[in-house]
């Protein structure tokens, strides 16, 4: 039988998806310590690449709203705070390890936190904000549909949606020496089933309009920068 889902607390009472936690958790196995690799890792993953795209690409107006899908620990929510005092940060996330330490995040930034279930709508008004932002996410989700299509009604005409995720590259670099199994492969098929072409394609579905894509690390990765049309 199906798990029956939880009501998250607080004012929304927005119903989270059993299935999803449990997709993650087969996926990730500990939380805490995968939760405590984001936050070790953030550093190289908001790099210059990102603030570079950050600040010519995306160009956010000053005291911009900016919704973090999938905000993980809450590393981004902290940076961007930090890049623009003035503005309105809003994260969004699920798993319970993570939303433990991004809540400590909001309570020092004073950003803002929802526990949503991305598998579906999200419980934020259409067209909230200037810049929403997905990353290393869309991987996870066995139907990343509705991740794209919430990107796209959440942010507003003229606004900008950056994607950032693992794009397909071939299995063995994957492996990267390591003899193949059930696991790896079970994890290469999640990290490596899109190409540069599909995301875009899942983007431009929605009616976003394409600005620029960088891949990196050899092209195992790729951040695109779409325009939600005035």
């Amino acid at each position: 039988m199906p798990e029956e889902p939880r009501r998250a607390g607080g004012a929304s009472g927005y119903v989270l998806s059993m299935s999803s936690l449990s997709h993650l958790q087969a996926h990730h196995g500990d939380f805490a310590a995968f939760r405590d690799v984001m936050i070790e890792t953030a550093v190289t993953r908001f790099g210059p690449l990102w603030w570079g795209a950050w600040e010519q690409l995306v160009a956010p107006p000053r005291a911009a709203t900016v919704v973090d899908l999938g905000c993980g620990p809450g590393t981004l929510l902290r940076m961007l705070r930090a890049r623009d005092p003035e503005g309105r940060v809003i994260g969004v996330d699920l798993q319970p390890a993570m939303l433990a330490h991004a809540r400590q995040v909001a309570a020092e930034t004073g950003a803002e936190l929802v526990e949503a279930d991305l598998a579906g709508p999200v419980p934020l008004p259409d067209e909230v904000a200037d810049v929403v932002v997905s990353v290393h996410l869309l991987h996870e989700l066995p139907d990343p549909l509705p991740l794209v299509d919430e990107m796209a009604r959440l942010v507003r005409p003229g606004g900008v949606v950056l994607l950032y995720d693992w794009v397909k590259f071939p299995l063995e670099v994957y492996l990267a020496g390591q003899e193949p199994d059930a696991e790896r492969l079970a994890h290469f098929r999640e990290h490596c089933l899109y190409a540069v072409e599909d995301l875009q394609f899942l983007l431009r579905r929605v009616g976003l309009v394409l600005r620029e894509t960088i891949t990196r690390k050899d092209g195992h990765y790729a951040l695109i920068v779409a325009e939600r049309p005035r």
